[in-house]
């Protein structure tokens, strides 16, 4: 039974004929509860936060902060329990979900394994949930006060049914930001791999943006949010940084061997270059390693126009 502490309103599945639901409801909590490891065998869980926040701790250590606004999902058969044991005082949305039943006449084939699809990918993720699924999460806490109970089961079925597209739709693009993410990382990669490959040879932005189908502002924009540098201070960097390990490897390759080799216009800019960099000149670097065996420290930000 409720107690004061708290405000609690359960779905009857049976009532609703709603295949895959296996239970849910609406918890609002003014306290915190206790809330021990347990697991869903009978399906996912889907959790929505509308007022305060949830931390889940998963079997495997790894902890879910849940704050309002976002929506979580826990895999079947995933131990997880409260924060320190409790579930602090929220208000939560929670389905229990049987992704096995996603059947007509509710869904094509087509269309549950697509929601199947969706749900499993997400894996055990919190995600922030869209205005719409707040408008629809009104509608339903609305309607469940209401007096008919007939007219409840059908609205109400049909509510359900929108709250889990729409729950869908958001962990979907969150999987495609996850994705593209990812796809910028590879990308940055092989960009930096260009960069610092063949450093006498002048690259051109505009063919290397184009081999990544990225134009040279975009590519450029990605880049500095990745590395924090322009391509071409990334690049002067990798130069500056071969140049160094040269001096301290090979004494006996020349300067303006060294920085012909490099690309440099001449070894007079070598110099000038290294030194802003390193606060030291290429021979005194030399000089320097060969007596200590150690490089000095580069104690200056690293800037544009090198």
């Amino acid at each position: 039974m409720p107690n004061r502490n708290e405000s609690l309103h359960n779905f009857d599945p049976e009532t609703l004929r709603i295949p895959w639901l296996a239970a849910g409801g609406f918890h609002r909590r003014y306290t915190a509860s206790s809330l021990t490891e347990h697991l869903h065998p009978d399906g996912f869980e889907l959790t929505f936060v509308f007022s305060g926040a949830v931390r889940w701790v998963l079997g495997n250590g790894v902890s879910l902060h849940h704050p309002a606004g976002t929506l979580g999902v826990i895999q079947r058969n995933v131990p997880h329990h409260g924060g320190d044991d409790v579930i602090a005082p929220c208000g939560l949305f929670w389905l229990l979900i049987k992704s096995g039943h996603f059947q007509r006449p509710f869904f094509s084939p087509e269309e549950a394994e697509t929601l199947r699809t969706i749900f499993e990918n997400a894996g055990n993720v919190v995600t922030d949930g869209s205005e719409f699924f707040v408008v629809v999460l009104k509608q339903l806490m609305r309607l469940l006060q209401a007096p008919d109970a007939g007219e409840v089961s059908v609205r109400a079925r049909f509510l359900l049914h929108t709250l889990l597209l729409e729950a869908a739709a958001s962990l979907r693009q969150a999987q495609r930001r996850q994705e593209r993410r990812r796809l910028d990382a590879y990308r940055m990669e092989r960009i930096k791999e260009a960069l610092a490959a063949d450093l006498k040879r002048k690259i051109r932005l505009a063919e290397l943006a184009g081999q990544h189908k990225m134009t040279p502002v975009e590519l450029t924009r990605r880049f500095v949010r990745y590395e924090k540098l322009t391509p071409a201070e990334f690049r002067m960097r990798a130069r500056l940084e071969a140049a160094a390990r040269s001096l301290r490897e090979t004494p006996e390759l020349p300067v303006g061997e060294l920085a012909f080799r490099l690309g440099f216009s001449s070894s007079q800019h070598f110099s000038n270059v290294f030194k802003r960099y390193y606060r030291i000149s290429p021979r005194a670097y030399r000089t320097q390693a060969g007596a200590a065996n150690d490089s000095p420290q580069t104690g200056i930000i690293f800037r544009s126009g090198y």
